[in-house]
């Protein structure tokens, strides 16, 4: 017969740190709390912000400004959640409001910076002479029209953005029910929204987005699936 050992020693001191820094935490003023979220998400918003309306100024229009709005609530909530008072530990399975702020942080944050790096992906015209991002939006569009080209480009953005988000969490995301990813998914898609708003009111790409929202929510999958398969291998020859 098997006999049950508890935690280690290490394990439990960690807990009873975390326990005793939420308490902490807990009695500080709420008013301060918020005020780091504000402050916080706002010098995030600008620092993501000023490349690219200098980037693409001309282009950004009254959408783009409400898309900038829409990723500063983004990282309002997500600010908000991870400075709960909570235990801050990484538990497979368990989603703590902690866990799901570094998601939606780090995928709003990823979001805007793929856009910088890859501006084809959601239309916009490149500044720089050369870029091969460029020619790969060419080449879905060859394949099947702006269908084919909205949904592979959202494909991409999220698989990629989801892949680097989900990592960082894969510790936690490699156990779990499927309301557990059904809300990892929802809270990644979240920081996805702004992309959706510029597309609905443009004119020309309005027709399309249901497209964008299939690559989308397909690319966040696939990015969860490799991240707990990622996590899983780690375990084993951990």
């Amino acid at each position: 017969m098997t006999e049950f050992t508890g935690p280690s020693e290490e394990v439990s001191k960690n807990l009873l740190n975390a326990i005793a820094g939420a308490l902490k935490e807990e009695k500080k003023p709420k008013s301060l709390r918020l005020g780091k979220v504000l402050l916080l998400s706002t010098l995030t918003t600008l620092l993501l912000s000023c490349p690219l309306y200098f980037m693409f100024r001309e282009e950004l229009g009254l959408a783009w400004k409400l898309a900038m709005g829409f990723w500063w609530l983004c990282l309002n909530v997500g600010f908000y959640l991870y400075y709960l008072p909570q235990p801050r530990l990484e538990v497979p399975g368990y989603l703590s409001p902690w866990i799901l702020a570094k998601i939606l942080i780090s995928m709003t944050v990823l979001t805007v910076v793929q856009i910088l790096i890859c501006p084809s992906f959601v239309f916009l015209e490149t500044p720089f002479a050369w870029s091969p991002f460029e020619s790969l939006t060419h080449l879905f569009m060859s394949w099947g029209g702006m269908q084919t080209c909205m949904f592979l480009c959202g494909l991409l953005m999220t698989v990629f953005g989801g892949v680097a988000s989900f990592l960082i969490v894969a510790r936690t995301l490699k156990a779990g029910d499927s309301k557990d990813f059904a809300k990892v998914l929802g809270i990644a898609y979240l920081s996805q929204a702004p992309l959706l708003l510029v597309q609905v009111l443009d004119d020309s790409l309005r027709q399309f987005v249901v497209f964008w929202i299939l690559g989308g929510l397909l690319g966040l999958t696939v990015a969860l699936g490799v991240s707990r398969s990622f996590a899983k291998l780690k375990t084993i020859f951990e």
